[in-house]
């Protein structure tokens, strides 16, 4: 079943409470002709054998014949969407984290007076960690929570 989002504030409740608030596949193919539903789902299933790419990708490939003698039309795969939503096999591990910005190596900073002088005695934590079989010292102070890492290969 596909459900389609909607604005809450732009209905009332006895909309919401009749059930037409929540769009179905079986109500989105009310407003379509048996043959355009047909059409519809030969462009879904067309999408899932070739692999599952996205409705863009195959609208182009339709537009440009980039697959020969296609079965599929940029109007099929339009009708496709608008029926059944976005595929959610194409969607599938497309949706990924964009990759963190590198961390540039910072200088040796100078650790303030009136934290040297307010904790003469630091608690140490110390543990190694090994990343790909190659091992790391970490420490953490207790009360600054200052942290520090070092490979400690030789």
């Amino acid at each position: 079943m596909c459900v389609w989002e909607f604005d809450s504030h732009l209905i009332n409740a006895n909309t919401y409470l009749s059930g037409k608030a929540i769009d179905s596949i079986q109500e989105s193919k009310k407003n379509y002709s048996i043959r355009d539903q047909r059409r519809a789902e030969r462009a879904r299933r067309f999408q899932h054998i070739a692999g599952h790419p996205s409705d863009q990708t195959l609208i182009y490939s339709a537009m440009t014949n980039g697959i020969i003698n296609s079965p599929v039309s940029k109007w099929d795969v339009e009708l496709a969407f608008e029926i059944f939503g976005r595929s959610q096999y194409a969607l599938r591990g497309k949706a990924t984290a964009s990759r963190p910005a590198v961390v540039e190596p910072m200088e040796i900073l100078e650790l303030p007076k009136n934290i040297t002088n307010y904790y003469k005695n630091v608690e140490l934590c110390i543990d190694v960690m090994h990343v790909n079989r190659v091992p790391f010292l970490l420490s953490i102070s207790k009360h600054i929570h200052m942290g520090e890492g070092t490979d400690i290969r030789g």
